[in-house]
């Protein structure tokens, strides 16, 4: 019988190391984006929500997500909109408060939006270990950044915060956009604000808004414990 040399056996142990390690991380079943993260020693919460809603906070690009059925990136100059790109995900929020700073649609950004969901969706995508909580610490306190690893497309979403002058300048150069918006209209998920009525005011702009979703019953979902977390 061949004797196998001791560097040989050393060899086959590390790579039988290296591959017990992909298939237990194979075996998480979690996405691509977040076993990079894992990797990286990023940190999460075991958290999902209760039923309410979900915001989506964009400054640019409603037209794109509206005319190719896509919300994800978007081109902005924020720290938000480069710290999604780089890990790969759609990161959302509990707080409309979050969701309106990052918008700055009291600047009357005429593709800026708000997109609002249900809670459902991030907690299911949970479950399909496409969706999860991350988290990042400074003294004293923990900042959450719940997020989905897949793009939401139209018939996820509720409600759309738009400006009027997204209609007025954009939606008027293209009939497919028009089209869109007006189906979207159709079943009452546009909610229309108009900046200049306002003089461009943030708190009033926002006040405005939260009046709206108090009439439509519409609230920040709370988070609750969840056995589901990244590790």
């Amino acid at each position: 019988m061949k004797k196998i040399k001791p560097n040989s056996q050393t060899a086959y142990e590390h790579n039988s190391s290296v591959v017990n390690k992909a298939l237990k991380v194979k075996s998480q079943g979690w996405s691509n984006a977040i076993n990079q993260m894992i990797e990286q020693r990023y940190a999460f919460l075991g958290l999902q929500y209760e039923q309410g809603y979900l915001f989506r906070g964009m400054s640019s690009g409603l037209s794109d997500s509206l005319m190719h059925n896509s919300i994800w990136h978007y081109s902005g100059e924020d720290q938000g909109s480069h710290f999604e790109k780089e890990l790969d995900v759609l990161l959302i929020s509990q707080d409309f408060s979050d969701a309106y700073t990052i918008s700055k649609i009291w600047e009357d950004k005429e593709d800026a939006c708000i997109f609002v969901f249900k809670s459902d969706l991030f907690n299911i995508a949970l479950y399909e270990k496409n969706a999860a909580m991350l988290a990042t610490a400074e003294p004293g306190v923990v900042f959450r950044y719940p997020f989905l690893c897949k793009p939401l497309i139209l018939s996820d979403i509720e409600f759309i915060v738009v400006s009027n002058e997204f209609f007025n300048r954009q939606c008027q150069n293209d009939d497919k956009l028009l089209s869109i918006y007006k189906s979207l209209q159709n079943d009452n998920k546009i909610i229309n604000i108009e900046p200049k009525s306002f003089e461009y005011e943030r708190a009033l702009i926002e006040k405005e808004i939260l009046r709206i979703f108090s009439a439509n019953k519409i609230a920040g979902a709370k988070t609750i414990k969840s056995h589901l977390k990244p590790a």
